[in-house]
């Protein structure tokens, strides 16, 4: 792709070599959770959440996070997970301008909120997700 003279058409490609690859990545996690070969761990559900808004907000997007100090450790995997999340964020980011995520622990569940003002939905739309704390 570095190779194509043509700069609109370079960035044209690498898009779609970065889209092909997240496309074989979400293929890869959908086959290994599928069949077995994944086994959920521990993991740090905030420090997921953190990476991955920080991940955004490195390149401009507009992220905002309310986030607990503690670690909230879930039973999952942990590529899987960001996926998940990376994916809602982007979504709001493409979709609304802007991201709110939050993340809130009770006894029984965890909870993250991605929060956007995308176009034609309500002023405070919600995408959620809860994941079952580790034993």
């Amino acid at each position: 792709v570095e190779m194509v003279p043509d700069a609109d058409l370079r960035e044209r490609a690498a898009r779609d070599v970065e889209d092909m690859n997240a496309l074989l990545e979400d293929a890869l996690v959908f086959a290994r959770t599928s069949f077995g070969s994944i086994r959920p761990t521990a993991v740090d559900l905030v420090g997921i959440v953190r990476h991955e808004c920080a991940e955004r907000a490195a390149i401009g997007g507009a992220v905002r996070a309310e986030l607990p100090p503690e670690r909230v450790i879930v039973a999952g995997e942990r590529a899987a997970l960001a996926r998940v999340v990376g994916n809602l964020i982007d979504n709001a980011l493409k979709y609304g301008g802007e991201a709110e995520v939050s993340v809130s622990a009770d006894t029984g569940a965890v909870e993250i909120m991605v929060d956007d003002r995308g176009p034609g939905v309500p002023s405070r739309p919600s995408a959620h997700l809860r994941a079952v704390p580790a034993p």
